[in-house]
């Protein structure tokens, strides 16, 4: 993983969630909160309301396409450019654990599972997950396949801008 590649920009594009998550409540709290307001006020009779009301919708989406270029920016610098920051480290440790999938099973009830199981019979997704801890005592998740050994060298990437960490070689 010596460059840039799809991987990268799959863990990258994951960051980019938070904000769009951060457009869609700020386009409906304004909205709502524009459109109580305004319809629960008696305004004077030559005055539209429903052009107040798209006017807080349209400074609404304005305000949240702004907050979206400002808390997206080094993502997309990230993805723009390609460069990754690779750093190399000594592995103080290794840990193999099971880890459960988050939300891949419903609330377990032994009684209920065993009369309705597929109600209430569905269990959690283990997998087993291997995690490098380094000499700064820094926790990364890698593959299960790889030899790993104390006192071994690894080269870890992260995004330019970003600092997310990409993945690495070993």
């Amino acid at each position: 993983m010596k460059n840039f590649n799809i991987e990268s920009a799959k863990i990258l594009l994951k960051g980019m969630r938070t904000a769009i998550v951060i457009i869609n409540a700020l386009i409906l709290f304004v909205v709502v909160a524009f459109g109580s307001i305004i319809l629960n006020t008696s305004l004077s009779d030559n005055v539209d309301k429903t052009e107040i009301i798209l006017a807080a919708t349209a400074g609404a989406i304005i305000l949240s396409v702004i907050s979206y270029m400002l808390t997206s920016r080094n993502i997309r610098h990230d993805l723009k450019t390609g460069n990754v920051i690779t750093e190399t480290v000594i592995a103080k440790s290794i840990k193999k654990s099971e880890d459960v999938e988050a939300g891949s099973g419903a609330l377990y009830i032994p009684i209920l599972g065993r009369l309705f199981p597929k109600l209430f019979g569905q269990k959690m997704n283990v997998k087993m997950v291997a995690y490098l801890i380094t000499s700064d005592n820094v926790r990364y998740e890698v593959p299960l396949d790889v030899d790993l050994k104390k006192n071994k060298t690894f080269t870890l990437y992260f995004g330019e801008k970003t600092k997310t960490y990409l993945g690495c070689d070993f």
